[in-house]
């Protein structure tokens, strides 16, 4: 092939691909479960805060001080449900898990479009090769937390696929014709499973 391009690099470029694609997916993922969540905690706070402070307009009901206490009680849940959004963070996992799913889509579409067209026409596979790698490298540096409930439905969706390392912290190492386990194929410690956890 031209442009330094071979079957293998292609094969490399290809599973890049699918495991961005895959980051892409699961990111969206996230995003949805972060946004539910935050749903979980703010909607209860905006009905109890609205109604709280329609009643304290009312002064025969604010001055009675079985409702007042009641009123206090509600207003003292809702900032137990605002402190408890603020520590969980789950506002920023979700800008972030965003951010971090439109990269992969783009490294993604990157990727095949590249792939797609004639190998004369592509760039220089060891430059592309390179820019790459350093493009994953960057995303993996900023590698945001995922839910285990996400892991196992991707996993009882996509029983063909297999889960990138970064996420299933244990792999296969390809070899040009064969491929090793990355640990002894028995069942590991949790100590020797902590040492390959990227």
């Amino acid at each position: 092939m031209q442009n330094n391009w071979s079957s293998e690099i292609e094969d490399i470029i290809a599973d890049y691909a699918l495991e961005s694609q895959i980051f892409f997916y699961i990111y969206n993922q996230c995003v949805s479960t972060y946004h539910r969540r935050i749903n979980y905690y703010m909607i209860p706070s905006i009905i109890i805060s609205s109604i709280t402070g329609a009643l304290l307009f009312d002064k025969r009901i604010a001055e009675q001080l079985i409702i007042s206490y009641i009123l206090a009680s509600c207003n003292i849940f809702v900032a137990i449900l605002s402190t408890l959004l603020k520590f969980f963070n789950y506002q920023d996992l979700e800008t972030q898990s965003k951010i971090l799913s439109i990269k992969y889509l783009e490294l993604y579409e990157d990727m095949k479009f590249e792939l797609s067209k004639h190998p004369n026409n592509r760039i220089d596979a060891n430059e592309y090769l390179n820019m790459i790698t350093k493009k994953r490298q960057e995303l993996y540096n900023n590698y945001s937390v995922i839910q285990d409930e996400i892991r196992k439905k991707f996993k009882s969706r996509h029983r063909d696929l297999q889960l990138p390392v970064k996420l299933s912290h244990i792999s296969k190492i390809k070899i040009y014709g064969r491929e090793i386990e990355s640990i002894d194929s028995k069942t590991p410690s949790d100590n020797t499973i902590m040492s390959f956890i990227v």
